[in-house]
């Protein structure tokens, strides 16, 4: 199962956004609930604008990107790239990753 967000991406929005962090939060995190990577899409300025739902720079996204890597690498997590490319390529990507992982 893949998930496109996380209790650990609220965590780190919150703190990237200087919000209060609820505690009941950070102590779910205390037991294992995700696999060991986690696959992360870099900030790519080709594909990226702004909307309705996504009202922030691009800048902002980098700032954001770093920040949730550092909370990622941070509770010990293998960080993966998602490369900039086709989705059909990145769809590729992921799953050849997978499948190394499963052995």
């Amino acid at each position: 199962m893949f998930l496109d967000r996380s209790l650990i991406d609220v965590i780190s929005y919150l703190t990237f956004k200087q919000l209060p962090v609820p505690k009941d939060l950070t102590k779910i995190l205390e037991t294992p609930r995700y696999a060991p990577q986690v696959f992360l899409a870099p900030p790519w300025p080709d594909v990226f604008e702004t909307d309705r739902e996504r009202q922030a720079p691009f800048e902002e996204a980098e700032r954001e990107y770093r920040h949730l890597r550092r909370a990622f690498s941070g509770l010990g997590f293998e960080l993966i790239d998602l490369p900039k490319c086709p989705v059909k390529d990145r769809v590729r990507f992921v799953e050849e990753r997978v499948s190394e992982a499963q052995g």
